[in-house]
Parts: C-alpha cells; structure tokens; sequence
C-alpha cells in the first residue's frame, strides 16, 4: 500500500507494539508535529508528559502517553520510538 511508513514502539521491557501506519502526531508540552510517508528524517528528545497519535493502515487510531523521557527517530519510512514507560 502506497502512503505508509512503519512504526515501531519501544519500552524498556522491549518491543511493545509494530504498527504500519498513514499518519503519526507527537504533541508536546508547548508545540507538536505530524509525520506521514517519505518525511525527511528527523531525530528528537520526547520529554515526560508527550502525547503521541498513531493513525495506522485501517484508520485506528492509538493513542500512548509517555511517563518517563524517550526519544523518536524517523528514517528510511520507519519511526522508531523509544520511551522510558508509556500508557495507552
């Protein structure tokens, strides 16, 4: 299918969820971004408290909470997310 990217959410326990999505939201405390296909990469610091929005390839939508600091990193079609501890 045309239009998406994986996305891959790491714990410290490890692997926690593989998801094939069209759309990725990360909402900080004071500004956030949206990711789709073919974004240039892009690596960053998620800080404790940031909301991310995943939207994957059937148009559900999940939704994590970060509880502790993380980091993201898109490249090659692919996000990675890496967080401390998470709720969904």
């Amino acid at each position: 299918m045309a239009n998406l990217f994986n996305v891959e959410i790491c714990s410290s326990k490890g692997l926690a969820r593989k998801v094939e999505s069209k759309l990725l939201k990360i909402r900080a405390h004071s500004s956030g971004f949206s990711i789709m296909a073919n974004h240039a990469p892009l690596m960053m610091l998620l800080a404790e408290g940031t909301n991310i929005i995943i939207e994957d390839s059937s148009g559900k939508v999940v939704q994590l909470n970060s509880t502790g600091i993380g980091f993201f990193q898109f490249f090659s079609n692919k996000a990675t997310i890496l967080l401390s501890n998470f709720v969904e």
